[in-house]
């Protein structure tokens, strides 16, 4: 199978307060990668997506790695990080 490699540039959204089920993108991912159908995630762990609902622009990064812990849980998602080091 050829995976679909998807860029994760959207702030991770659960279905409530205790973070135990992603809504949103996140979820779409987890739950159509497959074994016929690896998906392959790429996110930006040093300032990626800011939580739209936020007041200041810092990453909350607790919701940030629990998001991740969750896409981690289907063993056909692979998570790839990039930080921009300049130009």
């Amino acid at each position: 199978a050829t995976d679909l490699v998807v860029p994760l540039c959207q702030y991770p959204a659960f279905t409530d307060t205790t973070r135990s089920e992603l809504s949103g993108w996140w979820h779409t991912i987890v739950t159509a990668a497959s074994q016929t159908q690896p998906i392959v995630v790429i996110v930006n762990p040093s300032n990626g997506p800011i939580d739209p609902q936020a007041t200041s622009s810092a990453v909350d990064y607790a919701v940030y790695l629990d998001a991740l812990r969750l896409l981690r849980r289907n063993p056909y998602v692979q998570i790839l990080g990039y930080i921009p080091t300049g130009y």
